[in-house]
């Protein structure tokens, strides 16, 4: 509207707006990968040993295999394909 110290003005609180939640979200991303990289998820498994007796282990369910018998209790993640 030909007032070029407003428009001016309004623009550099555009930028600084942007640049700010820019900052904020890069460093709050930053945070949750290395909560992520922090967290080791494990499932509670029946697993028969080699000399056949039976053993429950703690192991990440990444190693995971067909025959498992996982142990669930209430607020459990469900792990693999059950």
């Amino acid at each position: 509207l030909g007032d070029i110290r407003a428009a001016v003005l309004i623009a550099v609180m555009v930028v600084l707006s942007v640049t700010l939640g820019f900052l904020q979200e890069h460093r709050s991303n930053r945070a949750a990968e290395a909560l992520r990289r922090m967290v080791h998820t494990t499932a509670a498994a029946h697993r028969t040993g080699d000399d056949g007796t039976p053993r429950n282990e703690e192991i990440p369910i990444e190693q995971l295999v067909p025959g498992d018998i996982v142990q669930l209790a209430a607020g459990d993640m469900v792990p693999a394909d059950l």
